[in-house]
């Protein structure tokens, strides 16, 4: 393992949930708007300029960070850090993420709430 994938791997480690002692990732990485409603996932990536990355970053959503998408369209509604967020489906195409597989991670318990928001 490189220095820069156990980085990356301690990184989704703090930003898991307390209740988890390990993350359980999935392999496969998904674009941010192709995630399905309401499931946890962790950035890998932002593909596209360094200026859509750093308005991503400016909003929290960065490599490492726990995000959960709440519901789909244009603008989508994702969790980032216990906030709702409203973000284009061009910035959200760009948002390269692994699901968290934990049961935990599924669905909140605002789950049925934020839907309708």
């Amino acid at each position: 393992m490189s220095s820069a994938q156990a980085s990356a791997s301690l990184s989704i480690r703090s930003q898991c949930p307390d209740h988890l002692s390990t993350p359980v990732v999935a392999d496969v990485e998904v674009a941010l708007d192709d995630l399905p409603q309401n499931h946890c996932a962790f950035v890998r990536r932002v593909d596209g300029s360094s200026e859509d990355s750093d308005r991503l970053k400016v909003m929290g959503i960065c490599i490492g960070r726990r995000v959960q998408l709440i519901k789909k369209g244009d603008p989508m509604i994702v969790r980032v850090l216990g906030s709702r967020l409203g973000i284009s489906a061009r910035l959200g195409h760009r948002v390269i993420v692994a699901s968290c597989e934990a049961p935990e991670c599924q669905t909140s318990p605002h789950a049925a709430k934020d839907s309708h928001a």
